[in-house]
């Protein structure tokens, strides 16, 4: 495994240029101001109904590579940064 500085950046915000459908792999998001890749986000974090967690794997300029996710029910190893 590969040694990795871990960054959390609290109380980010940003917005999506582009809507983002079900089953896609990329989003383009508006500013992406001192986020370098891997990361977690949550869209929506203040909706029980909405909200997603997507894995950002890799950022290319500002359209990001993601996996979409639903977290496990317990891991110590999941944290819930928010977007």
């Amino acid at each position: 495994m590969v040694d990795r500085e871990t960054n959390l950046l609290n109380a980010y915000e940003s917005t999506l240029s582009v809507e983002m459908t079900s089953v896609a792999s990329a989003m383009t998001i508006t500013d992406v101001t001192n986020l370098n890749d891997p990361f977690y986000l949550v869209i929506e974090p203040d909706s029980a109904t909405q909200r997603e967690y997507v894995f950002v794997s890799v950022l290319t300029g500002s359209v990001a590579t993601v996996t979409l996710s639903t977290p496990p029910a317990t891991s110590a190893r999941w944290s819930r940064p928010r977007l």
